[in-house]
């Protein structure tokens, strides 16, 4: 560390000098040559200031002796080449409506390209950074050393239209101790968030530059860029400044180059105040001030490596933190407020694990020599990957074992592993442009499972995959408004709207479709030679499927991964396969197949959908033999394969079930012969059945037939053997097939005074009652990680949907007493419940308070200082059928003083969910619009949530037409495909009711009148199941 008398003494004897040597000066005016002696070249860049900075001086020097060493030994075609490549991609932005002009730039008229031009490349950045947590501002200044590939008379790069920019200056750097400055004609603002500097002299090819810019802004006081977060320590409000930068928001915090494939190195000083700490990608280097007469300390860290924009970050708080070290000697700490600390060990002992057993898996080191984790109290994502300063929402990294939930531990542990595989696939190998985000948040989102399996083998995680991934995407995908994976981008709101279900969870799918095609094995020796192949670089798809075809070839594998994967990313949605099962002439058991797109609303599809083929890697099993697994490569639209396996005399008597193990990315339809047999399976044994597959099969048959490609009768028909079901994952993915029932009825009902949903409610009921019976509501230690979670589901569906029974039959109501006990038991008498039960005891308690008890829950929600138990409150706030109360709460949940904006769509969604809040939840956000999209609409993926869970599950023309004409003149921002989306299930929710709703309540009034003695007629008003969790209807405790 440099000591603050080293530094004064340095700067106090600064001077600079003319070149004389007239030789040297070329022929033009508007040049300026210096020469500066010895090692006092940081006076060139002050003196583009006219200042001598002191907190500036060492850093700098730093970084031009790096230019030095750049300009002797680099080569403009070696180093530079591969980080800085020309864009591979033509897209456009539409021109903004009302770009503004800040700082010294005036606006520039005309078209312009969604991308920055490629004359310039950055090679390094020192960033300068003053936040003022008293006046909720910020100032800077940034030294860019640039490379210029072709010639220009202009610098082009991203500053926010937020940011006054001021004193820029321009220096060619010619050689040791030799700087070149240039004049700045005119500086001016183009829409998309550029400026572009206009030089009087040509930038020359070769040659290294330095741009040098002061800015200022107000801190943010939303959730992106560099912004402002909150939260109550002793009585009083905190502050803190932290930064969120994906996909664009950088160029907010500092002017730069804000693309993927302009990567630079970072050198981060931060001036703050003595008794806060700052924390950037980097450690600390050194610090100067902090003595007993200044209040004000600069921190300078260490120079990064070679990374995108995106991932730049920085914090400044008073948190506290605990650290451990990886056995390769990286520090690893967890932050977060002091108050909270505590709560952060299990995150810190996850990610140490994790972080070494991804450096074993990958074969590659993690470069830096620290990583940081930091629970920040306003948050829009779960997390956030900055390299070496992961930032994470409370609830994403905090787990408190007294009141935290088995589900809120899995959940830390997922996110955590979800980040640090980032630090591989993201932030040491980037995808080249924002239409690959896939190869970031694909692979991402398919290691999360994999690293937590490796710590906790016991949570079956690559069994949850299916629903977690699998199910999650093709909910999506299966509308004809999804989207492929590689998908273009037109306008800038579009980068936002692929943080979906697509690019992350259809992503992680087909990752794990393909691990199971390749094997293990060799699967992860490709992916092992792309990281290192591309590491500190940029990559697009195919370099990785290339890198995967290589090493199958090289192990002798016939199979061009490339020409397979191709289908999957190119494409939007996914196959369904129908197949029937014959014997061909010479007696042998064949398998006749045709593959075709599959889509849940038949009436959407185009003549387009028809040229959709799939390389598909079917599996199967046999009755014969369950246990043998065959695999078969699907290359045509239709076709016939042998079956291996099988033998002919039971062709046509004995199952077969396609996709074994539920490890492909399609949906398998058929013939009635093979559906009746593997319904006979279920009835008559359903353990021969694997649980994934036994999931599979309900998923399957229930999206088939609402989409009309299987009889109802038929695939609810597999449902009978529910009642005898014990296993987590089948359980789930039944009631998830099943919830569009709940969804479509309870909205029925409401309008047109039916009763379709109490029947719907009645079934469940019934297949419930034996399971809801075994598990109890009492927990021990040693129930099975999944055990508890089934528990906690088929707790919370019994207690809410009780209110069918009379209230003069208590024993019906067991469930829904039971957990009314332990609310009042709660609220009146401090008892506490156990952590994986609150989630429902909250629930039904809320649902069943009047206006006097949902206050004080709502009291003890704000005061509440543990995030996750903070979060159960909130959701549970919304379960009421007090129709007043849910319109309080709406208001509320704009106002961030009762509701934090990171948690204001969650409400928002959730009371969207609940029957009674439905309708008013669509006006809320109808007569709240403009907010709505100033607060999230541009840059948040919640934005597309909103729009979807409000809207999606109508079901009648008058609704149709409101959601229609709302949205035609409005600017829906990142939520543009998520209308579309929204639009075609309610089309399609009315068709399905005109041609499904009958038979539909017809198999289960009659289900219900067979096992279920009660009058069906009885009337009760319908009610909710609460959302347990954002992302899943059903499953999470």
């Amino acid at each position: 560390m440099k000591s603050n008398s080293t530094e004064e003494s340095d700067s106090s004897s600064v001077e600079f000098e003319d070149h004389i040597d007239i030789s040297l000066l070329p022929d033009k005016k508007h040049h300026r040559r210096k020469r500066i002696r010895d090692s006092k070249f940081v006076c060139g860049i002050w003196q583009m200031f006219g200042g001598k900075n002191a907190a500036y001086g060492v850093a700098t020097a730093v970084l031009l002796v790096s230019v030095f060493l750049i300009v002797a030994f680099a080569r403009p075609s070696s180093s530079y080449e591969t980080a800085n490549k020309n864009s591979r991609k033509n897209s456009r932005y539409e021109q903004a409506k009302n770009p503004s002009s800040l700082g010294h730039g005036k606006e520039q008229k005309g078209s312009h390209s969604l991308r920055l031009p490629r004359h310039l490349a950055p090679i390094e950045y020192l960033l300068y950074l003053h936040p003022d947590l008293t006046n909720f501002d910020f100032s800077g200044k940034v030294d860019i050393l640039l490379l210029c590939h072709e010639t220009s008379t202009n610098i082009t790069l991203h500053v926010g239209t937020k940011m006054d920019y001021f004193d820029v200056a321009v220096a060619r750097v010619e050689g040791e101790n030799i700087l070149e400055t240039l004049t700045v004609t005119e500086t001016s603002r183009l829409p998309g968030e550029m400026v572009v500097i206009s030089l009087a002299t040509e930038l020359q090819k070769g040659s290294h530059y330095f741009l040098v810019m002061k800015f200022k802004s107000k801190l943010s006081r939303g959730l992106a860029g560099f912004y402002l977060s909150k939260y109550r320590a002793s009585g009083e409000t905190r502050y803190l400044a932290t930064t969120h930068f994906e996909p664009t928001d950088a160029r907010n915090a500092f002017p730069c180059f804000d693309e993927p494939n302009m990567k630079a190195k970072f050198t981060i000083v931060i001036t703050r105040e003595k008794r806060h700490v700052a924390l950037a990608n980097m450690p600390l280097n050194y610090t100067e001030g902090c003595n007993s007469d200044v209040e004000l300390c600069t921190d300078h860290f260490q120079k990064s490596v070679e990374m995108s924009t995106y991932l730049v970050a920085f914090v400044v708080c008073d948190f506290k933190s605990i650290t451990n070290t990886t056995s390769r000697g990286v520090q690893v700490s967890v932050w977060a407020p002091p108050e909270q600390i505590d709560q952060g060990q299990f995150a810190l002992d996850v990610a140490v694990e994790v972080l070494e057993y991804y450096e074993q898996k990958f074969k590659v080191d993690y470069p830096l020599p620290k990583q940081d984790l930091i629970a920040i109290p306003d948050f829009s994502a779960g997390a956030m990957e900055n390299w070496g300063l992961i930032t994470y929402r409370l609830t994403s990294l905090l787990y408190d074992e007294g009141k935290s939930s088995d589900s809120n531990k899995q959940w830390v542990a997922v996110v955590v592993a979800h980040e640090l595989a980032h630090q591989w696939f993201g932030n040491l190998v980037t995808m080249e442009w924002w239409n690959d985000l896939w190869l970031n948040e694909g692979f991402a989102s398919f290691m999360e499972n994999v690293g937590v399996r490796h710590v906790h083998p016991e949570w079956k995680m690559m069994d949850q995959f299916f629903l977690d991934k699998f199910q999650v995407a093709m909910g999506l995908d299966q509308l004809s408004n999804s989207h492929p994976i590689m998908a273009e981008v037109r306008d800038p709101a579009e980068i936002s709207s692929l943080f979906d279900s697509i690019s992350y969870d259809k992503g992680a799918a087909i990752i794990r479709m393909l691990e199971d095609v390749l094997g293990s094995k060799l699967f992860f020796k490709g992916l092992q030679n792309y990281l290192n192949k591309y590491k500190f670089s940029n990559a697009e798809t195919n370099d990785l499927w290339q890198c995967l075809t290589d090493e199958v070839k090289e192990s002798g594998v016939n199979l061009d991964v490339r020409k397979m994967m191709t289908t999957w990313t190119s494409q939007m949605g996914f196959p369904v396969i129908n197949v029937t099962v014959r014997r061909d002439a010479n007696g042998k058991s064949m398998l006749h197949y045709q593959q075709e797109r599959f889509l849940v609303h038949p009436d959407t599809r185009s003549p387009s959908d028809s040229a959709y083929r799939w390389v598909i890697p079917l599996t199967y099993v046999t009755q014969q033999n369950p246990s043998e697994r065959h695999v078969q490569l699907l290359e045509r639209q239709a076709g016939d394969v042998l079956l291996r396996g099988v033998s002919p005399d039971a062709t046509g008597n004995s199952w077969i079930k396609m996709n074994a193990g539920q490890s492909g990315y399609y949906r398998v339809n058929y013939d009635e012969g093979n559906w009746n047999n593997l319904k006979k399976q279920l009835n008559s044994d359903h353990t021969k059945l694997l649980g994934a597959d036994r999931a599979g099969l309900l998923n399957d048959a229930l999206n088939l037939a609402r989409a009309g490609n299987l009889d109802y009768d038929l695939a609810l028909g597999l449902t009978d053997y529910l009642s005898q079901e014990q296993e987590y994952v089948p359980w789930i993915s039944a009631l998830n097939g099943l919830a569009y029932f709940a969804t479509q009825f309870s909205t029925y009902d409401m309008e047109r005074n039916t009763q379709h949903y109490r029947i719907y409610k009645l079934y469940i009921l019934h297949q419930i009652h034996r399971i809801a019976s075994e598990l109890g509501w009492e927990e021990t230690d040693q129930d099975p990680h999944l055990k508890r979670y089934l528990r906690a589901t088929i707790l919370h569906l019994a207690s809410d949907y009780e209110d069918v029974f009379p209230e003069d039959r208590p024993k019906l109501l067991e469930n829904t007493r039971e957990a009314l006990r332990q609310f009042d038991g709660w609220l009146n008498g401090g008892k506490p419940i156990r952590p994986n039960l609150r989630n429902v005891v909250y629930s039904v308690g809320v649902k069943y308070a009047d206006e006097q008890t949902w206050t004080e829950v709502f009291r003890r929600f704000q005061a509440e200082k543990v995030a996750t138990e903070k979060r159960k409150l909130m959701y549970a706030l919304t379960s009421s059928r007090n129709p007043g109360i849910l319109k309080r709460l709406l208001r509320y949940s704009l106002d961030p003083g009762k509701i934090r904006s990171q948690d204001s769509v969650a409400v928002i969604n959730s009371i969207a969910h609940n029957p009674e809040g439905r309708i008013m939840a669509w006006e809320f956000v109808q007569q709240n619009y403009d907010l709505l999209f100033k607060r999230y609409g541009t840059g948040s993926f919640e934005f597309s949530r909103l729009i979807k869970a409000t809207t999606a599950h109508f079901n009648t023309e008058k609704k149709l037409e409101d959601v229609k004409s709302f949205f035609e003149n409005k600017d829906t921002g990142s939520g543009k495909l998520a209308v579309l989306q929204s639009l075609e299930s309610i089309k399609a929710n009315i068709k399905w009711l005109k041609a499904y709703r009958h038979t539909v309540v017809a198999w289960l009034q009659d289900f219900v009148s067979s096992h279920v003695h009660l009058p069906i007629n009885n009337p009760h008003h319908p009610v909710h199941v609460t959302s347990l969790d954002e992302r899943y209807k059903y499953g999470r405790p």
